[in-house]
């Protein structure tokens, strides 16, 4: 094989572009380089990137840096609170690819996991192409496939109201709140 007919495979060209259909339009799967070499396979949805994972060991590990960000809020403190922020279940709205809640679940074992997707097509993809089966059989066999909750649902109406909730919120921008209030990192 040349170069040239690897990086087409790579690219997602000859025919290792995998297409599905989804509620928000195509769902383009494909498999690009890693600065380091290594591969990442990508998701996008009617023309938008919504997740990555690697395909090598660290398919827990998620490739963007602003997804890895997210585990800031476990270094965060409420200062008025009477008590340290304790997070124990999160609340995630979209997952895709499932990126963060791999990351989250396996690396805080003491953390739940609720997470709002309105597509089960994509749902269905994260399963069969990045790792989302992997991750809840390794949860099920570590007792633990109670800590991740999917629930599909449209995000236009109101979830219903939890205690110690804490909701991260990407659309836009990135904000953290806890039980309603806008959490402020150092």
């Amino acid at each position: 094989m040349v170069l040239a007919d690897w990086w087409d495979r790579v690219a997602g060209r000859a025919g290792k572009r995998e297409v599905f259909p989804s509620r928000f339009g195509e769902a383009a799967v494909y498999a690009m380089p890693a600065e380091d070499g290594s591969l990442v396979r990508m998701l996008n949805v009617g023309g938008v990137l919504q997740s990555a994972t690697y395909l090598d060991e660290r398919w827990a590990t998620c490739p963007f840096a602003y997804l890895r960000s997210f585990d800031h809020l476990f270094e965060a403190a409420l200062p008025e609170a009477p008590d340290p922020l304790v997070v124990n279940r999160v609340l995630m709205l979209g997952g895709a690819g499932f990126a963060y809640p791999k990351q989250l679940l396996l690396e805080h074992p003491g953390v739940a996991l609720d997470v709002v997707e309105i597509d089960p097509a994509v749902v269905q993809i994260a399963r069969e192409r990045f790792f989302l089966d992997r991750l809840e059989m390794q949860l099920a066999a570590e007792g633990r496939a109670d800590d991740l909750r999917i629930e599909l649902a449209n995000l236009r109406y109101p979830l219903p109201p939890a205690d110690k909730r804490v909701r991260i919120h990407t659309f836009g921008n990135f904000e953290i709140f806890v039980d309603g209030m806008p959490l402020k990192l150092p």
